[in-house]
């Protein structure tokens, strides 16, 4: 096995069961994890290790749990991979070995990844300041360090069963701090937690996670954030603006709570407000960028085109990559007939997003406004609508476009479309029924 297909933890936990090797797949298993279970025979994985747990801590107040990751791997070029691999989870196991069973603790694998250790009686402190030790123990062996995450029971209304859920999220946070470092299980924990779920698609998980977070510490604004984000999107608008008034009330001054309190009054569809919310976002945070964005769209949609402009391109100056501003500035141009410079914006936009389905089809719409070669904007257009078929305002521009080009019943088709998908054509359509009958007659 090669140092390029495996991780520490996967190669030496790969093949373990608890009990050690047996039977034939002892035979299998290198000299080094014969060793490791010579040097510690009782250790167990996984679920026989939790199982064990369990019951230690039925008749126990207090206790904490760790789990622990190697950060890195790093084998010598003279030495090959299995052996150090394995000397290596031989370091750890006495390091934690040496702290672990010296307070009457125990220690194993909670999977094939992770390390367990349990401490009964110790507190956040005790526990924290033994994952230290244990960290110290494997530095003075060799150059990989560990991460540490630590949960303690009692805490808040965690049942006891929950500090190793607990223990995990600890040390994602830690693993976020960098390597080798300790986390206690906090609200930022379960911030981190909230922030995974919620980029997986549970929202209602997270909203979970970001409550337990309050439980810990009521006075954190951003998990207040977050949690009313997560209301938001699952349509739970009065509790989401509950939540970030009480942020308000926490913090006045802090420019992601109005901009969130927008968001969710855009998805109520209350644009006045929205458009108030993210005023006062731009105005408590400094060169934001999300808030100019959406002063300057909201502003355009009104008809307040200057306005518009004025905050499309401040949102510009602070952060010139996301296309999409481009494209609303674009628009704006447009809407003034400065077309050229209209012209510049889609262009950006594109180079940002080729697939700007939107920004493709005005820059066709805007080759013939500005007398450019008609087929050439065909082509664009015809594109835009590859990209987009379900766009009503693409499927316009090009039955437009048809049109000049006395492709009646081509453009008929686009402009019957994009009535279809909320872009009135019924001028067009008209005429063309109209010009069709004269010639019929």
């Amino acid at each position: 096995m090669s140092g390029n297909r495996c991780s520490t933890r996967e190669f030496l936990l790969s093949r373990m069961e608890p009990g050690g090797p047996k039977g034939p797949a002892a035979r299998k298993s290198s000299v080094g994890l014969v060793a490791f279970y010579r040097e510690f025979p009782n250790v167990l994985i996984g679920d026989a290790f939790v199982d064990r747990l369990h019951r230690r801590m039925r008749k126990l107040d207090r206790f904490g749990m760790m789990a622990i990751r190697i950060d890195r791997f790093a084998p010598k070029k003279d030495v090959p991979t299995d052996r150090y691999a394995c000397q290596l989870l031989l370091d750890a196991g006495w390091a934690l070995d040496a702290c672990c069973h010296g307070d009457a603790g125990a220690w194993g694998l909670m999977d094939r990844r992770t390390f367990g250790c349990f401490l009964p009686g110790r507190g956040a402190e005790g526990s924290r300041k033994l994952a230290v030790e244990i960290q110290r123990r494997l530095k003075s062996l060799r150059e990989e360090t560990l991460s540490i995450g630590v949960a303690v029971h009692p805490l808040a209304d965690f049942k006891k069963d929950a500090v190793f859920r607990n223990a995990r999220k600890a040390l994602r946070h830690a693993m976020m701090c960098g390597p080798g470092s300790v986390a206690v299980f906090d609200a930022v924990s379960l911030n981190i937690s909230g922030d995974r779920l919620y980029d997986q698609g549970d929202v209602e998980g997270a909203a979970g996670e970001f409550l337990a977070a309050l439980s810990l510490d009521p006075e954190n604004v951003n998990v207040r954030n977050s949690l009313g984000v997560c209301y938001g999107r699952l349509n739970r608008f009065d509790q989401a603006m509950a939540v970030f008034r009480e942020a308000l009330v926490l913090d006045p001054k802090e420019p992601m709570t109005f901009y969130n309190a927008g968001l969710v009054s855009l998805m109520r569809g209350d644009r006045q407000r929205a458009l108030r919310y993210f005023h006062q976002a731009d105005a408590v945070g400094r060169d934001f960028f999300e808030a100019a964005l959406q002063i300057g769209r909201l502003c355009l949609e009104a008809g307040d085109t200057e306005k518009s402009r004025d905050y499309l391109e401040k949102a510009v100056r602070i952060r010139p990559e996301p296309g999409v501003v481009y494209r609303h500035l674009g628009d704006c141009y447009t809407r003034l007939e400065r077309f050229k410079a209209a012209l510049s914006a889609y262009k950006k936009a594109l180079k940002h997003n080729p697939s700007d389905a939107a920004a493709l089809s005005a820059v066709g719409h805007l080759f013939e406004a500005l007398g450019e070669n008609l087929d050439i904007a065909v082509l664009i257009c015809q594109n835009s609508v590859e990209i987009a078929p379900g766009s009503g305002l693409c499927r316009y521009r090009l039955g437009r476009l048809y049109f000049r080009q006395r492709r009646l019943d081509d453009a008929l088709h686009e402009f019957l479309l994009a009535s279809e998908y909320g872009c009135d054509a019924s001028d067009y359509i008209e005429q063309i029924h109209r010009r069709r009958t004269a010639k019929a007659g």
